[in-house]
């Protein structure tokens, strides 16, 4: 994934979606830094088979991965089965946001 942040150029696409993805924050901040305005994200993670292996515990390391989409992206779903003990989420720098489809449990701890 680091060959994808050196390039130059970047793409049109605006709706990205990972289906039953086990995605590690940094390889996600690699993907989002090509387009130039993401509209729309999906993460969708496993039910537990394969366990969850990659994707972080605290999902504000998704959060942080999306900084290079901060101003554009208006719609955010973020699909996840598994216990959350970590900080409410922090998405005051989406300031795009219209949408989000999300287990409440992410958002208040």
């Amino acid at each position: 994934m680091r060959d994808l942040s050196k390039l130059s150029q970047s793409t049109s696409l605006q709706e990205l979606h990972f289906h039953l993805c086990d995605i590690h924050a940094q390889s996600l901040a690699d993907m989002l830094a090509l387009p130039r305005a993401l509209k729309r994200l999906t993460i969708g993670q496993n039910h537990g088979d394969p366990p969850i292996e990659k994707s972080p515990a605290d999902m504000n390391d998704y959060v942080a991965a999306m900084r290079s989409q901060y101003k554009s992206l208006e719609i955010l779903t973020i699909i996840r089965e598994t216990e959350f003990r970590h900080s409410p989420l922090k998405l005051e720098n989406l300031t795009a946001l219209r949408r989000l489809e999300i287990d409440p449990r992410v958002l208040f701890t």
